[in-house]
């Protein structure tokens, strides 16, 4: 999953519940990251436009803070659902489950393993930033369960 995958992850899952135009939106937004991708295996990297590597900048940035976080099941937490959902688990699951994840994601969006690029080891270090968030936050509040 790359990065522009796991932001539109994430706002989708922030998002869920604001109606057909966010995901009309999200979805034209995977079709241009997707025509991206393509464009930059076709030309090897190279942004034909600019005459450079690297592909185009971004247009520019979008912050899942103070979004909706949509429609819930009853009963379930709005704020433990984001932070389930920033570690890609399902609502409910178990702390090995949970660190798991972490774990996992933590190893695949680390900032140092981006640091050729800055832009996207700054984004890199928003979404690690997210990651450790959810993660002590869910560790926190399974630990108080158990």
């Amino acid at each position: 999953m790359t990065l522009s995958q796991r932001l539109l992850h994430i706002l989708r899952s922030e998002a869920k519940g604001l109606g057909d135009r966010f995901e009309d939106w999200l979805r034209s937004a995977e079709r241009r990251a997707d025509e991206r991708r393509a464009d930059e295996r076709r030309t090897g990297g190279r942004d034909e436009k600019r005459g450079r590597a690297g592909g185009s900048a971004s247009n520019g940035s979008t912050s899942n803070r103070g979004a909706s976080t949509g429609h819930r099941s009853p009963g379930q937490d709005p704020d433990l659902a984001r932070w389930y959902a920033n570690l890609e688990v399902p609502y409910g699951s178990d702390l090995a489950t949970v660190k798991r994840a972490y774990r996992r994601l933590a190893a695949q969006y680390h900032p140092d393993r981006h640091a050729s690029d800055p832009e996207k080891s700054r984004i890199a270090n928003e979404l690690l930033q997210g990651l450790n968030h959810a993660y002590n936050e869910l560790s926190r509040h399974l630990a108080d369960r158990a």
